[in-house]
């Protein structure tokens, strides 16, 4: 299974099978207070589910770590299962978009990643780096 896209952003939700995102596609978030800095995050990202893995569940894990692997910030796990919809052309394939808001808290500047799982294979990484500013 593949993922279309993995975007960080201030807010996303999923409403009829389509993804609303504000603020998206940052890299960098810009801490201009001293840390540890509080967020919100938002996780957009969207699964393609081929014919052959439709009605049956999948696992979505969705982590995000500190520095190459040193430390994991927040985990989500989640089941889904796609039908095939009605009048689908036998072996087409179909998006499932899933929209995560995160409170988190970083207590150090520098690297971290967002690393997607679906059925324990990693299928996408994304980096995003917190910056902080001097006073």
């Amino acid at each position: 299974m593949n993922i279309d896209y993995l975007i960080l952003a201030d807010w996303a939700e999923v409403i009829n099978g389509k993804i609303y995102i504000q603020g998206g596609g940052w890299t960098t978030i810009n801490a201009h207070e001293p840390l540890p800095v509080s967020r919100t995050i938002a996780i957009a990202v969207s699964p393609r589910v081929e014919w052959h893995e439709t009605n049956v569940p999948h696992e979505l894990v969705i982590r995000i770590i500190r520095e190459e692997g040193q430390a994991e910030l927040a985990r989500i796990d989640a089941r889904f299962e796609v039908g095939r919809s009605a009048g689908l052309p036998q072996g087409a394939s179909q998006p499932h978009p899933i929209a995560v808001n995160l409170p988190l808290t970083f207590e150090h500047a520098g690297e971290y990643e967002v690393r997607a799982s679906i059925d324990g294979e990693e299928v996408t990484t994304l980096a995003f780096r917190i910056d902080e500013k001097a006073s």
